[in-house]
């Protein structure tokens, strides 16, 4: 990591932009999604890869919000797709969802948010889980993305 918290004003920007390269594959466990392009990254806080994390360089207040796009599976009425925020491993809040009202097989899109408080050096990234009958789920190219920035000190 390039940050040292000592060196962030309280009144500084953090934040990073990513978007999905390649697809990621999603089944019915929770698999965490790889935002492999960053588009910008204020101070080195984004780890790329199959173990992608923004990792907080001071305590404070964190935004997340962004889309994922994916296709190649077929869905019955009721069934979905989740996305969920972890932070520093535990599983956060119910981020974003996807449902369908009927029989479905084209891509689907949703959108995600959340609002964490993070301590310095805590990691948080996003899963996403689907209980489709059939086919892989795969996210789209550059249609998944995730913008993440720090809110406000913690108090």
């Amino acid at each position: 990591m390039l940050f040292r918290s000592s060196q962030i004003a309280a009144s500084e920007v953090v934040a990073a932009k990513c978007t999905a390269s390649a697809t990621n594959t999603i089944t019915a466990s929770d698999v965490r999604i790889n935002f492999s392009v960053v588009s910008f990254d204020t101070h080195g806080v984004v780890t790329t890869g199959a173990s992608w994390v923004f990792t907080a360089p001071v305590s404070g207040i964190y935004s997340i919000n962004g889309m994922l796009q994916a296709s190649g599976a077929t869905y019955s009425s009721g069934q979905r797709v989740t996305i969920y925020a972890w932070v520093a491993g535990v599983q956060q809040e119910l981020a974003g969802i996807w449902r369908a009202q009927t029989a479905y097989s084209t891509s689907i899109e949703s959108t995600f948010a959340g609002t964490f408080r993070m301590n310095a050096g805590e990691g948080l990234y996003i899963t996403a889980a689907s209980n489709h009958g059939s086919g892989t789920l795969t996210t789209d190219r550059k249609s998944t993305c995730l913008n993440s920035s720090h809110v406000s000190e913690s108090r």
